[in-house]
């Protein structure tokens, strides 16, 4: 019986995962603002960004050799800067064009990058390290969000690979009360083996007095 509700706590668990992947888009300023701090329900959401590309792209270095490019687009109605992952290369001069004029795709959204191993800036090779906001926001000109977006629309891409999204986070309260059943039957379990323990050992104990007197009777 735990081991069946340790089973439904995976499966609940699994479904929010699902859900969180499936989501319906919404329209990025309707969940955040460009002023406010990236809360973590805002993690892995999907949204619709609008807005136009501007100013410099660069490289951030993922691996020794996959590059992600880093473009920064001002988003339609704000005068702030969300920095767009538009995908990821081999090469770390191939960067294609970014597009031109307001554009709206499908993003999701990841907070700011705090990668301790990960070199700030490499002045030889002009790459950065991670997708850290307050070290880019010396960066990019004018105000930057305070996370960033991952997006696979191909308009976007422009030929690079799409950079797929971690896996969505998922609280370990989703589905506590299950946690807690299957925890509460392998304590019942316990209980149980403990108990018939105590009570064969008081039936060995009674057992061996009775004997013992007995033979006190017979000396």
């Amino acid at each position: 019986m735990g081991l069946w509700q340790l089973g439904v706590y995976g499966s609940k668990h699994e479904d929010a995962a699902t859900g969180a992947r499936t989501a319906e888009p919404v329209d990025l300023l309707a969940v955040w603002g460009p002023d406010a701090p990236f809360a973590a329900d805002l993690t892995d959401r999907p949204v619709w960004v609008r807005g136009e590309f501007t100013g410099d792209q660069f490289m951030v270095r993922r691996a020794a050799d996959r590059y992600w490019v880093v473009a920064p687009l001002r988003v339609a109605g704000t005068k702030s800067m969300l920095l767009v992952v538009r995908g990821s290369t081999d090469e770390r001069l191939a960067s294609p064009d970014r597009p031109r004029g307001t554009v709206t795709f499908r993003a999701i959204l990841q907070p700011s990058e705090d990668r301790s191993d990960a070199v700030a800036f490499d002045p030889t090779t002009g790459v950065y390290g991670s997708v850290s906001i307050p070290q880019l926001a010396n960066v990019v000109r004018g105000d930057l969000f305070s996370g960033f977006a991952l997006t696979d629309a191909s308009g976007i891409n422009a030929g690079l690979n799409p950079v797929a999204p971690p896996d969505p986070h998922v609280s370990w309260t989703v589905g506590l009360r299950n946690l807690a059943y299957a925890l509460q039957w392998w304590v019942f379990g316990l209980f149980a083996g403990f108990m018939w323990w105590r009570m064969a050992t008081d039936v060995v104990e009674v057992e061996a007095t009775r004997r013992t007197e007995a033979l006190s009777d017979l000396a």
